[in-house]
């Protein structure tokens, strides 16, 4: 009886820990629809606070930066000398995660040297984003979309919502529409951006039961590394073409989203099938 009684307590203890980590929601993301996706990034440290209280207000450029830099756990330090954008000055809250995003290749600004801080985020960007967030192959594929309004999405965005729509990230809305220039609310940011952490989870315990179970690779023989794959040896690995095909954006004029034009060429697809798995399951609506 002790021993049982002791036992109830631990987990007792244990469930009042877990409570006590827990963010308390504010009652307009407990009313929200992505209500469990917020307290999952609020209790992940991803949503900041100060946002959970507008669940249904658009999201903006810099807090949706914000928190897809936490969510891909982008290093923000070291941080440059002098600010990127005119608009984001190394005093603001969100200057450190504007900046890694444009390290990490993510951000390239509205045109004449602006992030375009304050504005809303709209769904085409969020969707280019996320494709180079993902590290999705995109282009030359604009003309298979089936949106019925795909007319009206902007040609810098073309490529990457249909790299969107191949990998299950979107699905459009009933009435088969995207509509691109849409706001982006935080319950929507929030649902993609938790969608996205479980399958990275998903796929990391997978990957680590595989490792556990297959079983070593056999050491090489003497004498047989000649690079060919017959013989066992490496292959030589590609050789870095060493430039970028991406414009840089004093070439924008101000009309221009350059967080989605003339994208810098995306990382090709690991030969891991994980990534793959990864991202079939988030939807965009």
């Amino acid at each position: 009886m002790k021993r049982y009684t002791f036992c109830l307590t631990l987990l007792l203890a244990a469930s009042l820990t877990s409570q006590a980590d827990a963010v308390v929601l504010p009652p307009e993301a407990q009313q929200s629809y992505a209500r469990t996706e917020l307290q999952e990034l609020a209790d992940r440290g991803v949503m900041p606070d100060e946002l959970l209280a507008r669940p249904q207000e658009a999201i903006s450029r810099e807090h949706f930066i914000g928190v897809l830099a936490r969510a891909l756990s982008l290093e923000l330090a070291p941080l440059p000398a002098e600010p990127t954008f005119t608009d984001m000055p190394a005093d603001h809250p969100s200057y450190p995660y504007i900046e890694a995003a444009v390290k990490a290749g993510l951000v390239q600004g509205v045109g004449s040297g602006r992030f375009g801080t304050g504005l809303p985020l709209d769904r085409e960007s969020m969707v280019v984003l996320y494709v180079r967030a993902l590290g999705l192959p995109s282009g030359g594929k604009g003309s298979q979309l089936t949106f019925t309004d795909k007319d009206a999405i902007s040609p810098w965005a073309l490529d990457a919502v249909v790299a969107a729509v191949e990998y299950g990230l979107i699905s459009g809305f009933p009435d088969h529409a995207f509509r691109p220039q849409g706001i982006t609310t935080l319950e929507q940011a929030a649902s993609v951006t938790a969608r996205y952490l479980r399958s990275k989870d998903t796929a990391a315990r997978d990957k680590e039961k595989e490792e556990a179970t297959d079983p070593s690779p056999a050491p090489a023989q003497p004498g047989t590394g000649s690079g060919s794959p017959a013989s066992g040896g490496a292959s030589p690995a590609p050789s870095s073409s060493g430039g970028g095909s991406g414009s840089p954006d004093s070439s924008s004029d101000d009309d221009d989203d350059d967080d989605a034009g003339d994208t810098p060429a995306s990382p090709q697809p690991s030969p891991d099938p994980e990534p793959a798995a990864d991202v079939e399951i988030i939807q965009i609506y």
